[in-house]
C-alpha cells in the first residue's frame, strides 16, 4: 500500500490538527536523515507543533547574553485566544487547503476595527491606528508556511520593515503557518523575548486573514496581539483595509531608522542592531498521550509520514481488519516477526477504559486491577502462552482465565499478543479477540494496551444473560503508563481510585 507522504519539510496536516482523525491511520512515523525510522502509533499520538528557535547573543548593555528570541508558527488548532478575535471582528479561516498566496499589497486606507487592553495604564506595546497606508509581502510558501515582511506609510513616508526592525536574521520577514480553504486564508505567528536577567519577557502574536481575488486580496485583516507566559491576551488590536480591496503594489520600505510606526510595530525593545553570533535551530515537537515528547531538530529529520493500516498477516487470518483498524485508533497493534522477550507476571493499576464500541462505560472509567502472566515463549513459532486473573478491593481473585496460547508480533522492544477465545458466560457461548501490545522496559511493561473484541455469541436474548453485541470492542489501559512486575500469586488488592468500582470486572465479556 502506497504510504501517505505529508511532508518533507513541514508536517502537513498534523501540524495543526490535534490528534489524528482517521480510523485507518495506524500512527505517526518519523524519518530521520540518518536511516532511523520511529513509529508512534495513533493511540500514543496527540499532537505535533513547529518551533523555530533563535538565539542571538550581544556584546553592549542591556541586552542579556541569555536573552532568547523564539519565532514560532501558531498552531491555530489549539490556541485558545481564536475565539476573542472572531468575537471583535476578525475573521478567522481555518482548514487545510489554503490558497496560494504571493506578492505586495496594500492596505490602503488602513481602518481600526478594534482595540482592547487588560490593563491600559501599564500596557503599551501595540499601536494600532489609521495610518494612511500598510504594506504586507508574502513570499517563499511551500506546504504549510509562508514568508511575512510589513512596513507603513503615512505622511512621512514610508516606514522600515518589521524584520529589519527586529532584527530577525532573514531578509524574507518571518516564518509563520498559512491554513485555509478556497480562496480564503489565515496566516499566524508568534514572536517570543525572554531576558530573565532583566526581568523582560514579552510576547507578541500575530494574524493576518484574507481572501485572494486576482491580483488583490479582498477584506484583508492584520490582528497584533500581547501575550503573557500562558498565552492569555494583555493587550490586542485588529485593523483592516477601509475599502476593502488590498492591491498589488511595490516592496519599497525605508532602510533602518531606529522607529516604528507600522499597525502591527512590535515594541522598541525588540530592536537590538548589533547582534554579534546568531543560532538559529527549527524542530518538531511530537506529543504524546503520556506526557512525554519527541523533539527532531530540522537537521536530524528527513520527513514525518502517517502510516496506513498494513496488519500482519497472522492477527488478519484471525481478526477481520475492519476492526483491527478501528481498533488500531485506540490500542497500538505492532507488526514484525522479531518480538522482545516476554516472561513473568505484570499488574496493570490502575486498570482503566480508554473506548467502549459499545457505549456502556465512558472512557476514563476505572476497573479493579489486572494482572496477566507471560511464560513459555517460543521464539521459532512466535507464541507465549497467557493467563489473567483480576483482584478486586478487598484482595479477591474476581475473574481467571485458563492459560492460552498467543500468538506474537513485533519487533524491537514493542510486541502484540493475541488469541482467539471461546467460551461460556451467563449459559451464553461467545467467541471473542483478545490482544495485548505493550514495550518491555526493565521496570515491566510501559504503554500497555489490552483490547477485548466480541467475534460471535449464542443466543442472548433472555433476560439477563446480556453479552457485548458482536463487532463491538472496549480498549483498557494502565492509567499510569506503566504495567509492573508482579507475582502470579499475588492477591492483594487493587489500588482503587476515587470513583472505582470494588467489583467492576474490565476484561470479562458481559456488558452488565
Amino acid at each position: 500500500m502506497k504510504l501517505n507522504i505529508i511532508s518533507k519539510a513541514v508536517v502537513a496536516a498534523l501540524l495543526l490538527v490535534a490528534g489524528l482523525q482517521t480510523t485507518q491511520a495506524q500512527g505517526v512515523r518519523v524519518h530521520y536523515k540518518n536511516g532511523n525510522v520511529v513509529d508512534i502509533p495513533a493511540a500514543l499520538f496527540d499532537h505535533m507543533s513547529p518551533a523555530y528557535l533563535k538565539s542571538t547573543v550581544e556584546d553592549d548593555d542591556p541586552v542579556d547574553p541569555k536573552a532568547d528570541v523564539k519565532v514560532e508558527p501558531l498552531d491555530m488548532s489549539t490556541a485558545k485566544f481564536l475565539s476573542t478575535l472572531q468575537q471583535a471582528g476578525m475573521p478567522i479561516h481555518l482548514g487545510t487547503s489554503a490558497p496560494t498566496v504571493n506578492g505586495t499589497f496594500s492596505l490602503k486606507p488602513t481602518k481600526l476595527v478594534k482595540y482592547w487592553s487588560a490593563n491600559p495604564e501599564d500596557y503599551n506595546d501595540i499601536e494600532v491606528d489609521e495610518t494612511t497606508e500598510e504594506v504586507l509581502k508574502f513570499t517563499g510558501q511551500s506546504g504549510f508556511n509562508v514568508w511575512i515582511d510589513s512596513y507603513n506609510i503615512d505622511e512621512n513616508g514610508p516606514d522600515h520593515s518589521v524584520a529589519e526592525a527586529n532584527q530577525l536574521g532573514d531578509s524574507r520577514g518571518v516564518k509563520g503557518v498559512i491554513v485555509g480553504s478556497g480562496s480564503k486564508f489565515t496566516v499566524a505567528y508568534i514572536i517570543t523575548l525572554d531576558m530573565p536577567a532583566y526581568d523582560l519577557f514579552v510576547r507578541m502574536g500575530y494574524i493576518i486573514s484574507a481572501e485572494v481575488s486576482g491580483n488583490s486580496l479582498k477584506d484583508l485583516y492584520v490582528a497584533a496581539l500581547s501575550l503573557d507566559r500562558d498565552y492569555n491576551i494583555l493587550e490586542y488590536g485588529i485593523g483592516c483595509d477601509g475599502d476593502g480591496v488590498s492591491t498589488a503594489t511595490t516592496w519599497a520600505p525605508l532602510p533602518w531608522t531606529n522607529d516604528s510606526r507600522s499597525i502591527s510595530r512590535m515594541p522598541n525593545r525588540f530592536a537590538r542592531k548589533k547582534a554579534q553570533t546568531v543560532k538559529e535551530e527549527y524542530s518538531y515537537i511530537i506529543y504524546k498521550t503520556d506526557g512525554t515528547e519527541l523533539k527532531v531538530t530540522q537537521d536530524e529529520l528527513d520527513y514525518v509520514e502517517t502510516y496506513e493500516a498494513a496488519f500482519d498477516e497472522r492477527i488478519t487470518q484471525e481478526i477481520p481488519q475492519e476492526y483491527l483498524s478501528k481498533m488500531s485508533t485506540y490500542m497500538p497493534i505492532y507488526a514484525g516477526n522479531t518480538p522482545p522477550t516476554l516472561s513473568g507476571a505484570y499488574r496493570v493499576s490502575p486498570q482503566a477504559l480508554v473506548y467502549d464500541a459499545g457505549g456502556t462505560y465512558r472512557p476514563g472509567t476505572v476497573f479493579v486491577d489486572y494482572i496477566m502472566n507471560l511464560s513459555n515463549q517460543d521464539k521459532q513459532k512466535n507464541t507465549v502462552d497467557y493467563e489473567n486473573k483480576e483482584i478486586d478491593y478487598g484482595g479477591n481473585v474476581i475473574t481467571k482465565s485458563d492459560k492460552a496460547s498467543m500468538a506474537v508480533l513485533g519487533q524491537g522492544d514493542n510486541f502484540t499478543a493475541f488469541a482467539i477465545l471461546e467460551g461460556t458466560a451467563r449459559d451464553v457461548y461467545y467467541k471473542q479477540a483478545t490482544i495485548v501490545s505493550g514495550t518491555v522496559t526493565a521496570e515491566g511493561v510501559k504503554d500497555v494496551y489490552m483490547g477485548i473484541l466480541m467475534l460471535d455469541k449464542g443466543d442472548d436474548s433472555a433476560p439477563g444473560k446480556r453479552l457485548m453485541d458482536v463487532g463491538t470492542f472496549r480498549v483498557f489501559h494502565d492509567d499510569d503508563g506503566m504495567a509492573s512486575t508482579d507475582s502470579w500469586a499475588a492477591s492483594r488488592a487493587f489500588s482503587r481510585r476515587q470513583g472505582g468500582d470494588a467489583n467492576r470486572s474490565g476484561l470479562s465479556c458481559p456488558d452488565k
